[in-house]
C-alpha cells in the first residue's frame, strides 16, 4: 500500500476553494492529464456520488516514449475495448467547506483520496490524503508508484493553487447546479 499526504496554502477563500475542487467537471482544469470528467449520478455533490475521469487515448509512441508513466496510468484507469482509459470514483466522505473524500476500486486498484480545507493565514490550506493499493499482478508495480506518486501530488495541487489564484472570484468556473 502506499499512503502519501500532500499540503499546500491556497490565497483563496475556503468556500472558494472547496466549490472549485470538488465537483468532478471541474478536474480537467487543474489536472492536465484528465481531459474529461464529470457526475454520473443525479441530485448534488454529496456522500454517494458517482464521478467518471476519462484519461484520453494512449498512441502506441507515447507508450514506446515513457511506458513507465503509461504502465502506471493503464494500471490506474479501466481500459476499454478502443484504448480509452476511465475511472469511477465515488464520494464517501462529505461536509461542505471542510472535507470531501472519494473512492475508487478496479480489479486492479484500491485508491482513496481525501480532501481537507481549513482556514488559513491569507487563505486556505488544502490537506490531500492519497491512499493506493495495487491487487494481483500489479502489485509488482506498487515500488513504481511509491516513487511517482508522492512526486505528482504537489505538481497537481500546485496547478489548482495557480489556476484559483490568477482568476477572479467571479470567473472561477462553477458546474451547473442540478
Amino acid at each position: 500500500m502506499v499512503r502519501f499526504e500532500t499540503r499546500i496554502v491556497i490565497q483563496r477563500p475556503v468556500v472558494e476553494v472547496f466549490e472549485f475542487t470538488t465537483p468532478f467537471e471541474n478536474i480537467p482544469q487543474w489536472i492536465p492529464q484528465i481531459p474529461g470528467a464529470r457526475q454520473t449520478s443525479p441530485g448534488p455533490m454529496g456522500v454517494g456520488t458517482i464521478g467518471r475521469e476519462e484519461w484520453g487515448r494512449f498512441p502506441l509512441r507515447q507508450i514506446a516514449k515513457n511506458w513507465e508513466s503509461v504502465a502506471m496510468t493503464l494500471i490506474l484507469g479501466t481500459l476499454t475495448a478502443d484504448l480509452n482509459t476511465y475511472r469511477a470514483w465515488e464520494v464517501t466522505e462529505y461536509e461542505p467547506n471542510e472535507k470531501c473524500v472519494f473512492r475508487s476500486k478496479t480489479w486492479r486498484l484500491s485508491s482513496t483520496v481525501g480532501f481537507h480545507f481549513k482556514p488559513a493565514e491569507g487563505g486556505t490550506e488544502l490537506l490531500c490524503l492519497d491512499e493506493h493499493q495495487l491487487h494481483g499482478p500489479f502489485k509488482l508495480a506498487e515500488p513504481i508508484m511509491a516513487r511517482k506518486f508522492p512526486k505528482g501530488r504537489p505538481f497537481l495541487l500546485g496547478n489548482l493553487k495557480r489556476v484559483l489564484e490568477t482568476r477572479s472570484q467571479s470567473s472561477v468556473q462553477q458546474p451547473a447546479k442540478g
